[in-house]
């Protein structure tokens, strides 16, 4: 069970301290507080894990972006939408850079290109801060695990990232969330947009936005519950057929069949922990996604779906698909002579047959139509179309012997003499 906690803030708060280094870390730049008039600017730190941030920004002001002599500003882009970034030229012949209409403030990461007057150009990542607003801090967050007695965190606990972390185990279904102030008192507040504080939760992170607002001002917390995930599959969709029996994510062997002309199948499964990784047949597949195609032979095929929880669980779900053999047959419907007729009358289980010509006729053609579309026929040696006349077979006086082969896609043979 882990939480992650991240402000955002809306509306007037009351300033903090600023930072108390002097130095920018960011060599060419100036954060000015609203327009250049106000004179007044923050500085970019270090924080503890070595990033740059900026923070002690003023609720409600804009920004705006300078350089100092020597440097220039290429490029600001902001992985927030929340806000309008602008350009306006300078003394210099550059560009300043404004962020304005600012909606959230919660923290975010303003990207700035400087480039130095040798061309060198150097991209930093700044985390941006907003000021705190007491009002809008929690003393307690009270999680309560289905009916498991509640777990009370301090706001002080937070780390250097404003992080909570608990685990939970598979069996959990739900969390509820309370946030208390220092009387004990329940605040009020939504959970991703709504007003109950009751989370189902799934396998892996559970990600739950809290919002906390006061006289038009809010602050914002993201909570990542983090449940012990099960190696089971909540769907499991073939690309044709249908599984049998119908699917249940504990039932871990099915049996799909297909026509015979069907010769790939894929499948789309999709796990109960969003943190389990899925393989079908050795290739991973992302959660909710379809698997690469799969080729069929005729008969049985056995598909693998093997999921991997964080934790290391392992589950496999088989599915044998069964591809419906071709037809095939070494027979014939029909074997007729251009002169004499066969004897005893055709029929495709007898293969021996006699037919008697008049002295006049010197030659003959056959005509064999196959059972099966897919087979290949040869009238003494020459392959003939199926239903389609030989060229003729010159006859001497007496017996004469015609063989009609019959040859299925497999290589099974069958003579008709």
């Amino acid at each position: 069970f882990t939480v992650f906690f991240t402000v955002l803030q809306i509306g007037n708060t009351n300033k903090a301290n600023a930072a108390t280094q002097e130095t920018t870390q960011v060599p060419g730049l100036v954060i000015n507080i609203g327009d250049l008039t106000e004179n007044v600017t923050r500085i970019v730190d270090k924080d503890s894990l070595g990033g740059y941030i900026c923070e002690y920004l003023p609720i409600g002001k804009g920004l705006t972006l300078t350089s100092t002599s020597g440097y220039s500003i290429t490029s600001v882009t902001s992985n927030s939408t929340n806000m309008v970034i602008g350009q306006i030229g300078n003394a210099s012949g550059g560009q300043n850079y404004t962020i304005s209409s600012i909606t959230d403030y919660s923290d975010f990461i303003l990207t700035v290109t400087i480039k130095d007057s040798a061309g060198n150009s150097v991209t930093y990542p700044i985390k941006m801060r907003f000021e705190a607003d007491s009002s809008l801090d929690f003393n307690t967050l009270r999680v309560t695990l289905d009916s498991q007695t509640p777990q009370n965190f301090p706001y002080s606990q937070i780390d250097a990232n404003g992080n909570y972390s608990m685990k939970a185990d598979a069996t959990i279904n739900t969390a509820k969330i309370e946030l208390l102030d220092i009387s004990g008192t329940p605040m009020t507040f939504t959970v991703n947009g709504a007003s109950s504080n009751i989370v189902n939760l799934v396998g892996g992170d559970n990600i739950i936005k809290i919002k906390r607002t006061n006289q038009n001002v809010s602050k914002q917390y993201t909570l990542v519950i983090t449940k012990k995930g099960l190696p089971k599959l909540q769907a499991l969709v073939p690309s044709t057929g249908a599984l049998t029996p119908a699917f249940d994510k504990d039932v871990n062997e099915y049996i799909v069949t297909v026509p015979t002309d069907q010769t790939t199948v894929s499948f789309i499964p999709t796990a109960v922990d969003n943190s389990s990784t899925i393989k079908v047949n050795g290739v991973s597949v992302a959660s909710g996604s379809k698997s690469q195609n799969i080729k069929l032979s005729e008969g049985n095929n056995e598909v693998d779906i093997v999921l991997t929880t964080k934790d290391g669980d392992v589950g496999t779900y088989i599915v044998n698909v069964t591809r419906t053999p071709l037809f095939r047959s070494t027979g014939l419907t029909s074997l007729t002579l251009t002169s004499g007729t066969l004897s005893p009358t055709f029929n495709k289980g007898i293969t021996e047959y006699t037919a008697t010509v008049e002295n006049s006729i010197t030659s003959v053609g056959v005509t064999p139509t196959a059972e099966d579309p897919n087979a290949t026929i040869t009238v003494n040696g020459k392959k003939v179309p199926s239903a389609a006349t030989s060229p003729n077979i010159s006859l001497d006086e007496g017996v004469n012997t015609i063989n009609v082969k019959v040859t299925d896609t497999k290589g099974n043979t069958q003579t008709y003499v």
